[in-house]
């Protein structure tokens, strides 16, 4: 069994372009003219390459529509792609709907996506200056409420706001963005980097590239090459290998190419390969243009020092032994903790299968310590179907099907976890696994300290070759905050063991 947390790779890739979807005259001033204001209904389509590679597409219609008895700009849009993981095909889809003033005042928004294999439907409405986000997922709706700027736009309004502040190289401007997939506000630097030309079924288009940099996950540039009048013709992230290409509708929907992007992705090590069970591993790390203390997190286990410079450095782990006679009893109360004990939309621990089945492994057991080992053996036992069917699957899908790789093993741990009062969270990372690092998610539990354990590879400690990212949060409506460390470090890590 290989482990994997490959899927955020691409939905973190793809989310790159959804926030700047080609939404570029959606509301546009008297001024401006737009391919969209001068002839609706508009669609668009773009091809999805990865490393060079089609893996599926882009598309986006806009029209005139009544929103509550407004008249208001409705935009369909949305993403397919399909990849390999190891041979295991897997087809990801996510589509948004939403509506927008004329001034770009965002209205309401519903997105759709499968990354768990079950249908998960997010739905905001914006009212007095607060969107309202109800998200569903096997049959379970959380609600949470976010202040929205006042001059804030959806994410997807970007390019219609750079057509207002006119299309002039050297210009530079701040967005305030509220992104139809993270969830939250993001702030997007952009700057009118040059005019350019571009080649679009043989004639030359003249171009404006245009970059845009996010505040999120260590900073990701995007650039898209646009007229004057918003046609998007090209956009890329080039530190993920993601470039989407104008086509037309039948080209999109063609078919996609052979890419297994587990096996782009890995880390190859140079030096010794450790062994399974290892207690101690340390070697020197290099990340060009990037920054080794973000990236890797600094804790118990992991040491992380850098060499005169932020992108180079040496990560040095060591296991503790755990003495079951220190770990705290159950259940724990602590207030400071409580993040990490309750229920979410991954993560139901309030399920009531999910509590009985906790409940059932551990019996009377209040010794933390030994609780938190006896859900790992159960976990790495009883998962025996240990496939790449679904990108990221829920700990209620988990339990009932007993089958999923790294991601669905870390969620019910978690839930069984949580629901017996142990405080859990995900940990990301890479683990070294036959032949190289592969991205990969394992479950921490506070017993008096954090300790990594390992059910998807039958580890009680998660071993030596666990390399853990920053990025420790609790799990969210869309999980992408997780994929920072990929992001940070995709096509760019060298690691070289020295002990």
């Amino acid at each position: 069994m290989i482990p994997k947390h490959i899927y955020i790779i691409l939905i973190v890739t793809i989310i790159m372009f959804l926030l700047t979807l080609k939404f570029s005259g959606n509301a546009p001033s008297s001024e401006v003219k737009t391919v969209w204001t001068a002839n609706l209904p508009y669609e668009s389509w773009m091809n999805a390459n990865m490393m060079g590679v089609k893996v599926g597409y882009l598309y986006i219609k806009v029209d005139r529509a009544k929103y509550n008895d407004q008249d208001v700009l409705r935009v369909d849009s949305g993403m397919f792609t399909e990849i390999n993981r190891f041979g295991v095909s897997i087809k990801l889809t996510k589509t948004k709907l939403f509506y927008i003033k004329e001034d770009l005042t965002p209205l309401y928004f519903l997105s759709k996506s499968n990354e768990t294999g079950q249908e998960k439907i997010v739905e905001g409405t914006v009212k007095n200056g607060t969107v309202q986000i109800k998200t569903t997922l096997e049959g379970k709706t959380t609600e949470k409420y976010q202040k929205l700027p006042s001059d804030a736009i959806f994410a997807e309004a970007i390019e219609d706001f750079t057509i207002r502040k006119g299309l002039k190289v050297g210009n530079k401007f701040n967005i305030k963005a509220f992104s139809l997939d993270l969830y939250d506000i993001i702030n997007i630097n952009a700057e009118v980097v040059s005019k350019d030309k571009i080649n679009y079924n043989g004639q030359q288009k003249e171009v404006y590239a245009v970059d845009y940099t996010m505040d999120i996950m260590g900073g990701i540039k995007t650039r898209e090459w646009m007229t004057e009048d918003a046609e998007v013709y090209k956009m890329e992230t080039a530190s993920l290998g993601m470039t989407f290409i104008k086509v037309n509708k039948q080209e999109a929907l063609g078919e996609v190419g052979q890419f297994d992007i587990v096996l782009k992705t890995n880390v190859q090590l140079i030096g010794e390969k450790p062994i399974p069970g290892i207690s101690h591993f340390k070697a020197n790390v290099s990340l060009p243009d990037g920054d080794i203390l973000k990236t890797f997190v600094n804790n118990d286990r992991q040491k992380v020092t850098i060499k005169g410079n932020k992108n180079e450095g040496t990560i040095t782990i060591t296991l503790k032994d755990v003495d079951e006679n220190t770990a705290i009893p159950l259940p724990v109360k602590d207030e400071k903790l409580s993040q990490y004990l309750k229920p979410s939309i991954y993560v139901q621990s309030d399920d009531p299968e999910i509590i009985s089945k906790a409940k059932e492994i551990v019996g009377s057991e209040k010794n933390s310590w030994i609780a938190s080992m006896k859900i790992c053996r159960w976990v790495y036992e009883n998962m025996k179907n240990k496939n790449y069917k679904v990108g990221f699957g829920t700990a209620k899908q988990a339990l009932k099907e007993l089958q999923g790789d790294c991601s669905e093993h870390t969620v019910l741990f978690i839930g069984l976890a949580r629901a017996l009062g142990i405080p859990s969270r995900i940990a990301t990372g890479l683990v070294y696994h036959k032949d190289a690092f592969y991205y990969h998610f394992w479950p921490e539990v506070y017993i008096g300290r954090w300790v990594s354990m390992e059910p998807t590879l039958g580890q009680i400690q998660a071993d030596a070759s666990h390399i853990q990212f920053s990025s420790i949060q609790v799990e969210t409506e869309s999980n992408l905050e997780l994929g920072e460390g990929v992001v940070r470090t995709l096509n760019r890590l060298i690691i070289e063991r020295i002990e």
